[in-house]
């Protein structure tokens, strides 16, 4: 037993390793507290205030609070403008939020571009840093890039799409 626990603890040094006991610990940790989370996520507070009492959940580690906190307002707020395009039944998209310093090059690539909803739903399955675990074809829409991403896909009615975006679409 000695040495199947030394081979562990070894093991669990390797960056891959230790990358992944981190992802595992921070599920856990929102798994039972994500109720308490998204109740200060959505009390009305002021972003300091959700970031004191998030980290009063998961830990004094305020970048971690911080993340927890912006990446869920973002969250909240596209969720919102998902459901409103679906009541429109608009299917065509415009991602929008910018370029700065920390913009992930999957955003860079797609900013201020137009997409029909196919099109967004296919890049879930892409990898690339950031990205939330657990993204699919209907929470992309939701998260976009993944933590800390401030860009938002827009629905747009299809009168506002450039002419050559729908006929990428329509010989797709």
């Amino acid at each position: 037993m000695g040495k199947k626990l030394k081979r562990v603890l070894v093991k669990a040094f390797s960056t891959e390793d230790a990358e992944e006991e981190v992802g595992i610990i921070l599920r856990d940790a929102l798994k039972q507290s994500g109720p308490e989370i998204f109740k200060a996520l959505s009390s009305g507070l002021t972003r300091d205030e959700m970031i004191e009492k998030i980290s009063g959940i998961v830990g004094k580690a305020d970048g971690f609070a911080g993340t927890y906190v912006d990446t869920g307002l973002s969250v909240i707020g596209r969720e919102r403008i998902a459901d409103t395009a679906k009541e429109l039944g608009l299917v065509w998209y415009r991602y929008i939020g910018g370029v700065i310093q920390t913009t992930r090059e999957f955003c860079e690539e797609r900013d201020g571009e137009y997409y029909h909803e196919d099109e967004i739903a296919e890049w879930a399955d892409e990898d690339w840093d950031g990205k939330i675990d657990g993204t699919n074809a209907e929470n992309i829409f939701s998260y976009c890039g993944g933590w800390n991403c401030r860009h938002s896909v827009i629905p747009v009615h299809e009168s506002m799409v450039p002419e050559e975006d729908l006929k990428r679409m329509s010989n797709g």
